[in-house]
């Protein structure tokens, strides 16, 4: 039908349907579908262009800025060849490990001389290590073994030189005794404050003994660490680091040296092997040898701080009587001192200060030495089998000479206290019972020391 009603299929053929309802298509409508399809493509394509370029810029300027971070741009490297890394030529002084041991032992001799002391008829034959360096000489550590009872102390030192020693005090509960050496200058062993641990590798270093011309030397392994140790005099010495090595008797008194050249301890205690020669040894640390040794050498005591007792350990079977561990007997408490102020009187027996539980006398004097004077402390002690308690104030050690009303000092230059069985004014003398009141002695010790 036409547009005003007519049929016109009489005329001609109709009006062809939309390209899209035919399954043929003209010539001309094929190109413009082609076009179509182009500019379809071009434009998707376009758009993925479009981002690509713009991923690759942001990129682009990611990286940029990471390099510029990074001082990829610096002036001073860019342009600059890659370089080796070499470390300094090793020297002994700068070095954590030391290239051998017999290097380790050519720097330390210098700080080793040899001991000669003789009391009575008897001679004795250590080693010494020079500890501090004042203007008017040296102090040196060794064994209190070495220097006691000793009439005279002689040491040895390079070329045979023979020059005699003061001795400026010992401590009995270290076995550790300093030596003063007046108008020598002896270059001091490089201590170290590490802590050991068992298994670790050492060396024993003596000094050079009168027939030969080096220092004694035996390799070492620290066998086992926190060890105690009777002394001959009966002291307990705690803490000591034990050694296999198989040692000669000079080199008592000498060094045990770790893999760095330090030295960690000094071998105080000499242990006898099945024939009864002393052959194994044992070393106090340096960290309660470097305070042993300062307290020494300013205060002429052991300890830094001053409770003003004497005592000895709480024999086994009176332990057992008062079902206690162990504890440390009081055999002297010296007048107007801390302790006296504190009410403790000889017979006492100590069991605790502060938080440490007391076991023996070693036990009372080492807790003691990690306090300062001024230190508040709380003391349990049992009297007559009763639990007691006390506070008081730590003092600084009291001059040797004044110290229980001018108590002589012994030989060993340390302030002695006289045996229990003597009374001093202001103690108590017990006269009866066990332990707890008092009857043991200090018979087990020698010098009895002042604390």
């Amino acid at each position: 039908m036409t547009e005003d009603g007519s049929d016109d299929s009489e005329i001609g053929f109709g009006r062809p349907l939309p390209p899209e309802d035919r399954i043929w298509r003209h010539p001309s409508e094929v190109g413009g579908i082609v076009h179509a399809a182009r500019r379809r493509r071009e434009v998707s394509n376009g758009k993925l262009i479009g981002f690509a370029v713009a991923t690759s810029l942001l990129g682009s300027i990611l990286t940029v800025g990471a390099l510029t971070a990074g001082g990829a741009f610096n002036r001073n490297a860019v342009g600059q060849a890659p370089v080796a890394v070499t470390s300094p030529p090793a020297t002994f002084a700068a070095s954590t490990e030391p290239a051998s041991w017999p290097e380790i032992v050519r720097h330390l001799e210098p700080s080793l001389t040899r001991v000669e002391t003789t009391g009575g008829a008897q001679t004795r034959t250590g080693t010494a290590i020079a500890f501090s360096s004042t203007s008017d000489g040296t102090y040196l550590v060794t064994s209190r073994d070495l220097v006691l009872d000793a009439e005279r102390i002689t040491l040895v030192l390079n070329g045979e030189r023979r020059k005699r020693a003061e001795l400026v005090g010992s401590d009995q509960y270290t076995n550790l005794a300093v030596l003063h050496l007046t108008g020598e200058h002896l270059d001091p062993a490089p201590f170290t404050p590490a802590r050991i641990e068992a298994g670790s590798d050492a060396i024993v270093v003596g000094a050079a003994t009168s027939a030969s011309r080096s220092a004694t030397v035996a390799k070492a392994l620290i066998g086992s660490v926190d060890n105690i140790v009777r002394t001959r005099g009966g002291v307990e010495v705690q803490n000591l680091l034990r050694t296999d090595a198989n040692i000669t008797p000079e080199a008592k008194g000498g060094a045990l040296v770790d893999a760095t050249g330090s030295l960690i301890g000094v071998m105080v205690v000499m242990a006898t092997d099945e024939t009864g020669v002393e052959r194994f040894g044992f070393a106090l640390p340096t960290r309660e040898l470097t305070s042993t040794a300062d307290s020494l050498i300013r205060t002429g005591f052991p300890t830094r701080v001053w409770l003003g007792i004497s005592g000895s350990d709480l024999p086994a079977a009176d332990a057992l009587e008062l079902a206690i561990a162990g504890g440390a007997v009081l055999n002297n408490v010296a007048v107007d001192s801390p302790a006296a102020r504190c009410g403790l009187r000889s017979g006492d027996v100590v069991t605790k200060l502060n938080i440490t539980t007391v076991q023996s006398m070693t036990n009372l004097v080492m807790a003691l030495r990690e306090l300062r004077p001024t230190d508040t402390v709380a003391i349990e002690y049992l009297r007559a089998g009763a639990v007691q308690r006390c506070f008081t104030v730590l003092a600084q050690p009291p001059e040797a000479s004044s110290t229980l009303g001018g108590t002589a000092t012994t030989s060993t230059s340390t302030t002695a206290m006289p045996p229990a069985s003597t009374s001093l004014p202001g103690t108590t003398k017990p006269t009866s019972g066990p332990a707890a009141q008092g009857t043991t002695t200090a018979s087990t010790t020698t010098a009895v020391q002042s604390f």
